[in-house]
């Protein structure tokens, strides 16, 4: 993590300083009490991990942005702890889980995806409700995505099509710093840049 500036909140105009994790992140949150709110305790840079930091990263966004009773979609195949606060602070989280069906060739072409959408309730849906969504968010989901272009192409279309057209995602990615300094980060995130208009790059 990299120290920066003091920041003043964050919103569409001001996500560029929240395009890596910051220490100074952490001072926002503990002015905002969010630790407290989804861990009830004070989380700290030194005792943090991605997940956690992402969790209050997503919480941060979503309460200063969107109302109460707004409509969102978290992408992986466990529920998050952002997602169970923010339901019971009156906003409707789904989930939408995923399942790669590798063929024994590993032909990634042929690679078959299953989806499972479950609602705010818990139960799952099978009819998938169309620009339904004000907002989507990934908590280090994408790490598990095969890195194809098909497949990423499939994944990014079935986004688009449950997101209302004008609401935003906010994606969280993990980078690895291998031994060789090369940070390693799965090819879907190159692929949203290109692809997709991204309030930063």
């Amino acid at each position: 993590m990299i120290s920066h500036p003091d920041i003043k909140g964050i919103s569409d105009k001001t996500f560029s300083g929240f395009s890596y994790s910051r220490i100074n992140h952490f001072d926002y949150f503990h002015s905002k009490n969010i630790d407290h709110k989804i861990y009830d305790a004070k989380i700290n840079p030194d005792e943090s991990d991605v997940k956690k930091y992402q969790n209050m990263l997503v919480y941060s966004y979503v309460t200063e942005n969107l109302k109460p009773g707004s409509r969102i979609l978290e992408i992986g195949n466990m529920e998050s702890p952002v997602s169970k606060i923010l339901n019971s602070e009156g906003y409707h989280c789904w989930r939408l889980g995923f399942k790669f069906e590798i063929p024994d060739n590993r032909d990634l072409d042929r690679i078959n995806i299953e989806w499972i959408l479950i609602n705010d309730k818990g139960e799952r849906v099978n009819n998938f409700p169309e620009e339904y969504f004000d907002f989507s968010f990934a908590v280090s989901a994408f790490v598990y995505i095969p890195e194809n272009a098909k497949i990423f192409k499939s994944v990014l279309h079935q986004f688009k099509r449950l997101i209302k057209p004008l609401g935003n995602s906010l994606f969280c990615f993990l980078n690895v710093f291998a031994k060789d300094n090369k940070i390693w980060q799965n090819g879907f995130m190159d692929y949203l840049f290109e692809n997709t208009k991204t309030a930063n790059k």
